[in-house]
């Protein structure tokens, strides 16, 4: 996830990456970040990426294309936990398409 829409993928900074491997993502179900569910924030290029200790995450809704596989956005809310810091807000993301 990026503060821009963009398709540059890793090449974006600031960005978070999410990496659920529970299939598929589950709606108004707390997504626990740890052993199984992994996070990383890549603040900038220079910098190596930094995992995250530990966190939840909430997606609320998903936003459906015509194609049931198309999600055109989502919102929720999170909790994160870096080394020495916790992150706590709410998000929204709005697709970018097929890039």
């Amino acid at each position: 996830m990026t503060q821009k829409k963009t398709c540059e993928g890793r090449r974006s900074y600031p960005r978070l990456e999410i990496d659920i491997r529970e299939q598929p993502v589950p709606v108004r179900k707390t997504i626990v970040i740890g052993p199984d569910n992994l996070a990383f924030t890549c603040l900038n290029p220079e910098k190596s990426c930094e995992q995250l200790v530990s966190g939840e995450l909430v997606f609320e809704h998903f936003e459906g294309k015509s194609k049931k596989t198309e999600i055109s956005g989502t919102d929720g809310h999170y909790e994160l936990r870096f080394g020495t810091r916790t992150e706590r807000g709410s998000f929204k993301v709005d697709g970018v398409g097929m890039c």
